[in-house]
């Protein structure tokens, strides 16, 4: 059996006050075998990736579950059931899938990485930042794993390390709108705001619609005093779907009220 591992990136956005945690990684993909070439695992394992990409993801796990009973070895099954254990936040099966992953192949970056993501959204920074060391001891060119180690190291509130890594995310992929948006956060934190505009503004550059940039951007320029600029990106993160862009909008960008008018005599 030959699997062929594709890559698809995917962040989900939780926020804790204006803190933004970002979660990323990837999904690993199984592609075709030589035609007329039948196999259930392949057939579980496709399906599987068809449901999870359509939100299905207990059914998911329920087809990647079907994959492994016929091809027990199989790390990407492995790996791709702890992304929809992970998606229903049942992190205790994550960890123990990716964990698999990554004895069935010790090389295996994305086990690492799936790891270092869970712990993430477990609020256990620490062992985060230990599984994303993991996984660039396998691969030191690995953007995601340096992104994650940053991520928890910005929760742990080490911003000096944190910067380090998204720096160095950012020297592998230039243009990594979100990279440039928590070093606009530390800035931010430390009390740079002229700093993390210029940071958040680079993440617009990159991504256009990004709603949180313009978010953040537009509190940093409060704090500035630049209430009009703080406005336009108010009202752009609100457009983009920001709900708590609409609301700063509505307490720090109210319409002037207009002069009472006056009778003609």
């Amino acid at each position: 059996m030959v699997f062929m591992p594709l890559q698809s990136v995917f962040s989900c956005y939780f926020c804790d006050r204006m803190k933004k945690l970002v979660l990323l990684f990837l999904l690993a993909v199984c592609c075709s075998f030589a035609q007329g070439q039948n196999d259930p695992s392949l057939d579980y394992f496709n399906k599987g990736l068809e449901n999870y990409y359509a939100g299905n993801h207990m059914y998911a796990r329920e087809l990647f579950t079907l994959s492994l009973k016929t091809d027990a070895k199989n790390e990407l099954a492995y790996y791709n059931r702890g992304m929809c254990s992970y998606a229903l936040q049942n992190y205790r099966d994550a960890l123990h899938d990716f964990s698999r992953a990554t004895k069935l192949k010790k090389q295996y970056t994305n086990g690492y990485i799936g790891q270092a993501v869970t712990y993430i959204g477990m609020k256990q920074y620490a062992k985060a930042v230990k599984l994303a060391n993991k996984a660039l001891q396998v691969d030191p060119a690995s953007y995601l794993a340096h992104y994650n180690k940053g991520l928890a190291l910005y929760n742990l509130e080490q911003y000096p390390a944190a910067m380090n890594e998204f720096d160095n995310v950012l020297m592998i992929r230039s243009g990594y709108a979100d990279a440039f948006v928590y070093k606009g956060l530390i800035n931010y934190s430390t009390g740079n705001d002229k700093m993390a505009v210029d940071n958040f503004t680079q993440a617009i550059n990159n991504s256009p619609e990004n709603a949180l940039a313009y978010y953040n951007r537009a509190l940093a320029r409060l704090r500035m005093d630049y209430k009009a600029a703080a406005c336009e990106d108010l009202s752009k993160s609100a457009e983009l779907g920001y709900e708590s862009a609409a609301v700063l909008l509505k307490v720090h960008c109210k319409p002037a009220n207009p002069a009472p008018a006056k009778e003609n005599k």
